[in-house]
């Protein structure tokens, strides 16, 4: 995964969009998949199951990927 790929997918507004892209890459992405990294980051409430599962477990996110803030957790966890 490179900052090109992730940058696109951060711009995309459509789960097709975001299925093209991934494929563009060599990836394979489905309509629930994208459409789950599409919704807004929940500001307030509890964490998911998932969430938690990835916060346990860590994740080293690349400094070029910060920038993106918390949606693109979603996207690393997709693409690691």
């Amino acid at each position: 995964m490179n900052e090109e790929m992730f940058k696109k997918l951060t711009e995309a507004k459509t789960a097709e969009e975001m299925i093209a892209i991934a494929k563009e890459y060599g990836r394979e992405l489905t309509k629930e998949q994208a459409e789950e990294m599409l919704k807004p980051a929940d500001a307030e409430g509890e964490l998911s199951d998932d969430d938690l599962d990835s916060v346990a477990g860590g994740i080293n996110m690349p400094d070029w990927a910060v920038k993106y803030g918390e949606d693109a957790l979603k996207l690393l966890k997709f693409l690691f």
